[in-house]
């Protein structure tokens, strides 16, 4: 990466006119490769249309990157006047970075007769990416990337020291020309960049999730945590036809990608036919988030044997066939995540919730069972017990109710869908879950100690 940076620096420093003479003058924008010139006036109108610091900002926080610090360089360069360097959880996440990014500069140019596009090169693991757009460059790295090249000191430095480009030749690098031009660069290193660009984009290729009952609550905040992270999604409804289509456009305007599949879980034609929905769009299915779930409460002396077998079917009998039906993929590649959905009702029992404590109680079951199965396909199989959390179930609570389930929980609060999200995020992604199945666990402001 330094050599790549550096060489732009040192280009750019002897070609580029004084700042004292840029209005009558020209210079040059972007990596040295462009090779290409424009005038003052230009570069302005450019720098208007690539993205300004606070929609970098906005687009790293929309996508979660870490550790997001921003360099002012002014004195230090004369290209640009930010640098701005995040972290990404995995290669896939730091392309996924680069990805928001582009398709913010899309979005912020809709309907124009030629779009400028940031131009966008990295390592060909995926460990770096750096997305030059104009007056703000962003660096998004993985975390060993990132404490190796200590780029906040590079770019505070004064000076930058020469050195050799050969790592040039091993990056992959997609140079959008001005005119938006699809004519492939000329030469041999058009074709080595060409090759590891294709390369690296399989190497660092998106997770493939499916989340059940994702239009809304807890499977709509895992169904947008997950797309933020950098994963394609599945987002699995019944009715809610509009909510579904409304999770997968947002998690299109972060750059990512999703699909829509309407089908009740406790049918096993439905459940297959979403399976091979998302094999059909992506080709696998890597996570599987067991969300879908109803209740039908009442007390146990009044529950009908229909309000039982319904509870069971949908949150329990769904989850073995979806459940199933994926491992069937992840088991031939060796690889997977499946997270459930549970409840500390399924621990500890609820009032008037005979049918989905046990239901819930079931799925933990499952899990533990199904997580012996597969250990030895590397497949993990984990559950989430959440307490009472903000959602549509819970906003149907009288004040009375509510005050009293309150009492019950040390924090004193619901917990929030994002919560919940988060923790099964890392169960999905974090690298530090690979070694964690057969679990249960609670997030429930400490109601269950």
């Amino acid at each position: 990466m330094w050599a790549t940076l550096r060489s732009r620096y040192l280009h750019l420093s002897a070609t580029t006119l004084p700042s004292s003479s840029l209005t009558n003058g020209s210079w040059k924008l972007g990596f040295s490769g462009l090779n290409q010139t424009f005038s003052s006036s230009t570069v302005e109108r450019i720098s208007n249309e690539l993205l300004s610091l606070q929609e970098v900002e906005k687009v790293l926080s929309d996508v979660r990157a870490d550790d997001v610090a921003v360099v002012p360089v002014g004195n230090q360069c004369d290209w640009a006047d930010f640098m701005v360097i995040a972290t990404g959880r995995s290669p896939w996440h730091v392309k996924n970075i680069a990805q928001a990014l582009i398709y913010k500069v899309k979005q912020k140019q809709k309907g124009a007769k030629r779009m400028v596009l940031p131009s966008v090169q990295g390592q060909e693991t995926g460990k770096w990416i750096v997305v030059d757009s104009g007056r703000v460059i962003v660096h998004a790295l993985d975390e060993n990337a990132r404490a190796y090249y200590n780029l906040e000191n590079l770019w505070i430095a004064k000076s930058a020291q020469k050195e050799p480009v050969e790592e040039l030749t091993k990056a992959f690098v997609k140079v959008r020309r001005i005119n938006n031009s699809k004519k492939p660069a000329q030469g041999v290193r058009a074709k080595r960049v060409e090759q590891a660009s294709s390369e690296a984009a399989q190497e660092v290729e998106a997770p493939v999730a499916i989340v059940t009952g994702a239009s809304r609550g807890i499977g709509k905040a895992v169904a947008l945590a997950l797309g933020k992270a950098g994963c394609k999604v599945l987002v699995n409804y019944v009715r809610s036809s509009k909510e579904a289509e409304a999770v997968s456009k947002e998690i299109e305007s972060y750059g990512g990608q999703a699909v829509t599949f309407g089908g009740d879980v406790l049918k096993e034609a439905n459940v297959d036919a979403m399976i091979k929905t998302a094999l059909d769009a992506w080709g696998t299915v890597d996570i599987l988030v067991n969300n879908a779930g109803i209740t039908r409460d009442t007390l146990l002396m009044r529950m009908t044997k229909l309000q039982w077998q319904e509870v069971i079917d949908v949150n329990l009998t769904g989850a073995f066939l979806c459940t199933q039906a994926a491992a069937k993929v992840m088991m031939k590649k060796r690889k997977g995540k499946i997270i459930n959905i549970s409840s500390v009702a399924g621990l500890v029992g609820n009032l008037g919730q005979a049918n989905y404590s046990a239901a819930k109680a079931g799925v933990i079951g499952l899990t533990k069972t199904v997580a012996r199965e597969y250990a030895s396909r590397n497949i993990n199989v984990n559950a989430v017990a959440p307490g009472f959390i903000a959602t549509d179930m819970t906003s149907k609570l009288g004040g009375d109710i509510e005050k009293r389930i309150l009492t019950t929980i040390p924090f004193g609060r619901y917990g929030q869908p994002a919560e919940v999200a988060g923790l099964v995020e890392f169960l999905a992604l974090n690298p530090a879950s690979n070694y964690i199945t057969g679990q249960v666990f609670t997030i429930d402001g400490g109601m269950v100690m």
